[in-house]
């Protein structure tokens, strides 16, 4: 029996009992991800047959995409402990909640013009609208002596 072979072994056994152990959480995870992957992928189709879906449809097919194939590499990264498949979840992750954050910043900024832009066009209509009824409730003025 060789020395280094009982070494590498353990050492082996000790790195896939670590992986197995930091991937449990995403695996418990997994039916979870896999269903709001699903349900990302039917929402981005039924935006499609809207006018303007067609130009964002992509987005949450790709978003549910990615958290479906997240769930699978979860998947085997607990049964096998596989660390690139550890990493190729991980990172399927990554972009998903970096898409997600960019969606929602600009989703905010969008939000915050149109509120502003709406805002001063109520404010502008209101003032007309007190202007009109200064002008109305004003007496006529009398017409030579």
């Amino acid at each position: 029996m060789d020395l280094s072979t009982t070494r590498e072994s353990i050492a082996f056994s000790d790195s896939t009992r670590l992986l197995k152990e930091l991937a449990k959480p995403l695996y418990e995870a997994k039916r979870w991800m896999k269903l709001m992957g699903i349900l990302m992928i039917v929402h981005g189709a039924l935006t499609v047959f809207s006018g303007w879906g067609i130009l964002v449809a992509w987005l949450p097919i790709w978003m549910g995409w990615l958290l479906w194939k997240s769930g699978k590499a979860i998947e085997t990264a607990q049964r096998r402990g596989d660390k690139v498949a550890l990493l190729h979840s991980m990172n399927k992750l990554k972009t998903f909640f970096t898409v997600n954050g960019i969606i929602t910043l600009v989703g905010l900024i969008l939000l915050t013009v149109a509120l502003l832009v709406f805002g001063g066009t109520l404010a502008t209509m209101f003032g007309q609208m007190q202007e009109m009824q200064q002008m109305q409730m004003m007496p006529a003025m009398p017409t030579g002596p």
